[in-house]
């Protein structure tokens, strides 16, 4: 149950990080 959590909250931050990322090289 804890791995599933987890796993979607890595999702969701890599995707913010991407985002932090692109905004940063703009």
């Amino acid at each position: 149950s804890n791995n599933n959590k987890e796993s979607n909250y890595s999702s969701c931050e890599r995707e913010a990080l991407l985002l932090i990322w692109a905004i940063a090289h703009f």
